[in-house]
């Protein structure tokens, strides 16, 4: 008598989330204290080979900055489409959207991709397949301007605010935010006054 076991995908988690994280930019000791402790197997590691691979993406990015050095600087800006007019006019009449840019004027428009020089040390891989799937393959231009605009991708949570105050070395903030975070435990996550 054979039988057969079906496990759920949804059962499934794998021994932890796959990132990628960036070589070169960040500082060698982070990359190297990373690189020995999160990946599964890190005990493993060969800390010369880590070390040698740094040092070949660093030496890129320095030729790099040296080769296309004012390639981002002042990247042409494109209009967005008629057809994005509509959602362009709702991100600049929310709420939200103007009070992150009170401070100086906006203008939402499209800029080449590679002529943008963004920092970001890590990337959640799991993240990123949701997204393509979210897009699908040949995803159209409101969908990728819903996805990205604050407000237009996901509904906003319910509006029923809570205020919590943030001390720092800089200052006083006075914030925001939703219900679902009141819940959180902050007392360990900000210094208060005493």
């Amino acid at each position: 008598m054979q039988t057969s076991q079906a496990v759920s995908s949804d059962l499934v988690h794998p021994l932890g989330d796959e990132h990628v994280f960036l070589m070169g930019r960040p500082p060698f000791e982070e990359y190297l204290n990373f690189m020995s402790s999160e990946p599964i197997g890190a005990q493993n590691s060969d800390l010369g080979l880590i070390a040698q691979e740094w040092r070949t993406a660093n030496d890129h990015i320095k030729e790099l900055q040296a080769t296309e050095k004012t390639w981002a600087d002042n990247p042409p800006t494109m209009p967005m489409s008629v057809a994005l007019q509509p959602l362009v006019a709702k991100v600049l009449a929310d709420p939200y959207f103007q009070r992150g840019y009170y401070a100086a004027p906006v203008e939402l428009g499209m800029v080449e991709l590679d002529r943008l020089v963004v920092f970001q040390k890590s990337i959640d891989l799991g993240f990123v397949r949701q997204l393509k799937a979210q897009l699908g393959p040949n995803p159209s231009e409101e969908a990728v301007f819903r996805l990205s605009m604050p407000g237009l991708a996901q509904p906003r949570p319910n509006p029923t605010p809570s205020i919590f105050r943030s001390y720092s070395g800089r200052g006083c903030g006075l914030y925001r935010i939703w219900d679902e975070l009141s819940q959180c435990d902050l007392s360990r996550r900000t210094n208060s006054p005493q």
